[in-house]
């Protein structure tokens, strides 16, 4: 019995190899019969269904290979019917075959890749990519799977562009170019060059969505060049001749796109949509000259080929905006503009019904988030023109309304985009829809007489103002506030240094080293992914964080008002296109009025700063008898142009700057020219009567660490290498060997008591690892701006560079909660001036850190008089005076002991922030918002639990 037991089991043995051939073969013609269904689409259910038995059994086979082509098989139905998304609930019964190293597997996480795409979850889609190009680099051999790597690469870069990112999806689409060139030198094969010319386009839309002319146009060219190489498809070429129409419309070039959309309308098999879209572009031609009926009759035109297309009924809102503009540039058809306005919103916004006040949601999809933006400020115009023809007071509030949910609109799609480039890119396109605003809420205030109206229109100035840095400062309020895991604070901090230390390799490595340029690419990839993936964990982890942080930041002007001193005023200015603006605000009062014209300040503001800082005028000229009296000339006609006539000066001052005013020391002007003087310390400055300090917008919070610093003090000051040519003036920058710095320190340290690091032992490591629990920093050294790219702005911690120097980047994502910086290093308040957002220096790094107040410096300081002025400084800080009084005494007490008294050895130091004494506040709806739903469970609770109790 045993023997025939074992010469079954034997024959079976024998057999399991055909059989698994059998079924293999079986498997094949089975995939056969899909592929034969797939080609008629009325069969798709059918292949679907027989699709979805042979992956099932396949996996209970281990049929890995065919289990991979029956999904695929699937993805590709999915796919024809452009419902890929349908895909996607196919993935759990992928994941178990994801570990697979099968070349197949990489297919499949490319649809799927695709598929999260398609409904917006960016940080999945691009997880899926970027394991295809490390499932690509590290488990196949070199040159074998480079077409997908592309795929993957071009993927990631459309990701990033939707987000607002181009500068890194460029990077991406050229790594593409980079593998996809090397595969061309060696096969010319069609659909690789339409490729190219594929990504040739995507890049040329990167440069177009910047406003890069230029670029733009020439990538649309190469991609034209690439598509006409291969005689390429009509409608591929017809979509670059469009997407090149496009650029030259969008920057002025009328002929040439008008020559290129009528070549286009005269190519043979032009699709619907592209007619369209040809017309559309015509009829942008026709409004911009003016040509009104020609451009209502293509775009008629246009509307009648979208009409055939229902999932784009963007493109049709965008003609009602194109009608809204050509009724508005008439002058006399407002309520068609305001029509044609209501109704290209309702293609925009799901729902959406005209109202006496503009409720919109304030969520837009990226995509129409610009168009929409568009449309609602295009509707806010057509309101005022309403007015202007029937005089009715009731469109220009409609006018104001609308001006509000169309800023909202903008504020909450720029806390969706991911990049900081692409939120100051908004914030910079901003800026003229804010002026208008402003300058409605005026017109408002003059017609009613209610002085409401200029508290509004501070609120439009205060809103363009610093977005970027209220929302990384509220944003870290708000985690701790919430109690939400502080580990994802930390987290942020360390991908986002460890993403800009990358990319600083990258700029160095594509210089000298090229070798390590892709290396570097894929490390950043992979540090941006991780970033993402916070940032969605975030989202996903706190679903009200988003409002919250919309509220946050919509800061209203009685909460400014009621946190400022009885003798404390602010002046906000605003830089507008033609007129600059400035509002003096008290804790009573909000006043608003246009100075002046801004190539007549900007003239005189530029005159000034001539005689206040260009070091050669200084040594040759200031101090002759006709210099000071330029000086004095110059300072005074700049006051009559900036500051308020006829009133007196308040005691305190805080200034927001604007424009060109950013770089200027309020304390060194002067009210009257003086007919005769001997000194600059004679002088009238406002100096003497005034304490200013400076903010880069109002409702920006610091967040304190914590209550209690391990360290009052922390002062550094490092030694320099002795260099034989130095400059002109002794300042702090360049190869100077600085003597007064250790002097200024040591002198602070001992007054304030804590820790100072001088000469060898003033090392980075220290800062780093001591600044986190300081009350007071203190950074006397050497500091250079870098005006291109203002995140490598840096302090030299020693001679050479490399690790010691501590750039921007590092200090915006360091946790910190100093009262005080002093940042006694040259221009440490300057650097990339960013229109909306100020300048982009050192002092707003450390106060993107949470440091509350930062003393910074203008331009580049003398050594000798910075150590004179800071030892002041701190012993009237140490008596008890708040930082801004300090300074004034200090600068005051200079004055009377030094023979130099130009403003350029003690006017460059300005106070910038906020010290606050208790928790930073939120406003109440915010509080109210994160309060009551716990104080609602926590009753539910006891009361089931006092409920219990009785049951028992």
């Amino acid at each position: 019995m045993l023997v025939q037991i074992l010469r079954f089991v034997c024959l079976l043995l024998l057999l399991i190899p055909s059989l698994n051939s059998l079924a293999q073969e079986s498997f094949r013609q089975r995939l056969e019969i899909v592929e034969e269904l797939l080609d008629d689409e009325n069969k798709f259910d059918e292949a679907i269904h027989l699709a979805e038995r042979i992956a099932q059994e396949a996996g209970e086979a281990d049929s890995i290979e065919v289990v991979l082509i029956a999904y695929q098989d699937i993805a590709y139905a999915w796919s024809v019917r452009r419902k890929l998304t349908e895909f996607l609930p196919y993935e759990k019964q992928m994941l178990p075959f994801f570990k697979e190293n099968h070349p197949d597997v990489l297919e499949l996480m490319i649809i799927l890749g695709n598929a999260y795409r398609q409904i917006g979850e960016l940080y999945k889609a691009d997880l899926y990519y970027q394991r295809v190009i490390q499932r690509v680099k590290n488990s196949f051999p070199k040159k074998e799977k480079d077409n997908i790597n592309i795929s993957a690469l071009v993927n990631r870069g459309v990701i990033l562009a939707q987000v607002g990112d181009y500068k890194e999806a460029r990077v991406n689409y050229r790594y593409a170019l980079d593998i996809l060139e090397e595969i061309l030198l060696k096969s010319k094969d069609r659909a690789l060059l339409n490729l190219k010319a594929s990504i040739y386009t995507n890049i040329g839309q990167s440069y177009f969505e910047e406003g890069k002319k230029d670029l733009s146009i020439s990538h649309y060219h190469k991609s034209l060049e690439s598509r006409k190489l291969v005689f390429s498809s009509p409608d591929r070429l017809i979509r670059d001749y469009l997407n090149l129409a496009s650029a030259y419309l969008e920057f002025g070039d009328l002929q040439e796109a008008e020559e290129i959309i009528q070549k286009v309308l005269s190519i043979e098999g032009v699709g619907e949509l592209e007619k369209g879209r040809a017309f559309r572009f015509l009829g942008e031609i026709y409004l911009t000259r003016q040509e009104w009926e020609n451009s209502h009759r293509v775009l008629d035109s246009a509307g009648h080929y979208y009409e055939n297309f229902p999932g784009r009924k963007s493109y049709i809102g965008r003609l009602w905006q194109m009608r809204g503009r050509s009724f508005l540039a008439q002058g006399q058809s407002s309520r068609k503009a305001i029509e044609a306005y209501q109704e290209a919103l309702s293609f925009f916004i799901d729902n959406y019904e005209p109202k006496e006040n503009t409720d919109l949601p304030r969520n837009p999809s990226l995509e129409n988030g610009r168009f929409l933006f568009e449309t609602l400020t295009g509707l806010a115009r057509a309101w005022k023109q309403s007015f202007q023809q029937g005089q009715n007071q009731t469109d220009l509030i409609q006018a104001y309304e609308t001006y509000q949910v169309a800023l909202q609109t903008i504020d909450s799609l720029r806390m969706e985009l991911k990049s900081r480039s692409a939120k100051y890119f908004w914030g910079e396109n901003l800026h003229e829809v804010i002026e208008e605003s402003i300058q409605l809420c005026l017109e408002l205030e003059s017609l009613s007489g209610d002085e409401t109206w200029n508290a509004k229109a501070y609120e439009f100035s205060n809103a363009g103002k610093a977005f970027t840095l209220k929302e990384k400062l509220m944003k870290r309020i708000l985690i701790r506030f919430k109690k939400t895991n502080q580990n994802l604070l930390f987290i942020e901090t360390e991908v986002e240094q460890s993403l800009a230390r990358l990319q600083k390799e990258l700029i160095l490595a594509e210089k000298d080293d090229p070798e390590k340029v892709a290396s570097l690419r894929t490390k950043i990839l992979e540090v941006r992914q991780t970033l993402w993936a916070w940032q969605d964990s975030l989202r996903a982890g706190n679903p009200d964080f988003n409002q919250l942080l919309s509220s946050s930041l919509d800061i209203k002007a009685g909460q400014i008002q009621t946190k400022l001193e009885p003798d404390q005023v602010i002046w906000d200015y605003f830089w507008g296109k033609n007129e600059v603006y400035r509002f003096g605000v008290s804790r009573d009062k909000i006043e608003a009025q246009k100075i002046g014209k801004v190539e007549k300040i900007e003239e005189a503001v530029d005159t000034f700063m001539t005689c206040l800082r260009n070091p050669q005028w200084i040594k040759e000229f200031a101090f002759s008898q006709e210099g000071k009296g330029v000086f004095a000339n110059t300072s005074a006609k700049l006051f009559r142009l900036i500051c308020p006539q006829g009133e007196n000066l308040p005691p305190k001052v805080e200034i927001v700057a604007d424009g060109p005013l950013v770089r200027l020391p309020f304390s060194c002007l002067i009210e009257d020219e003086p007919s005769s003087y001997s000194d600059y310390s004679e002088l009238p400055f406002l100096l003497y009567k005034t304490e200013f300090k400076y903010a880069y917008g109002k409702g920006l919070e610091s967040t304190k660490k914590s209550d209690h610093f391990s360290t009052n003090y922390l002062g550094i000051a490092p030694s320099y290498a002795p260099n034989e040519v130095l400059q002109k003036l002794d300042v702090r920058y360049g190869p100077n060997t600085l003597k007064y710095n250790k002097k200024e320190v040591a002198s602070a340290s001992k007054l304030m008591g804590g820790n100072s690091f001088l000469g060898a032992e003033a090392l980075k490591d220290s800062f780093l690892k001591y600044a986190p629990e300081a009350r007071i920093l203190h950074l006397a050294m050497h500091g250079y701006i870098d005006e291109h790219r203002p995140q490598y702005s840096k302090l030299a911690f020693g001679t050479e560079g490399g690790a010691k120097d501590l750039f921007g980047y590092e200090v915006s994502n360091l946790v910190l909660g100093a009262e005080m910086v002093v940042l006694s290093a040259c221009e440490t308040a300057l650097g990339k001036y960013q229109r909306g957002e100020g300048n982009l220096s050192m002092a707003r790094y450390f106060r993107e850190a949470g440091c509350q107040e930062v003393l910074m410096t203008l331009w580049s300081i003398d050594d000798k008089a910075t150590s004179q002025l800071l030892e002041r400084f701190f012993e009237y800080y140490k008596e008890g005076n708040s930082a801004s009084l300090a300074l004034k005494k200090a600068k005051e007490s200079y004055l009377e002991e030094r023979d130099l008294g130009h403003p350029f050895y003690w006017a460059a130091f300005v106070l910038v922030g906020e010290k606050h004494e208790k928790e930073p506040f939120l406003p109440i709806y915010v509080i109210l918002a994160i309060v009551l739903p716990i104080l609602l469970g926590a009753f539910v609770f006891f009361r089931n639990k006092l409920g219990s109790k009785q049951t028992g």
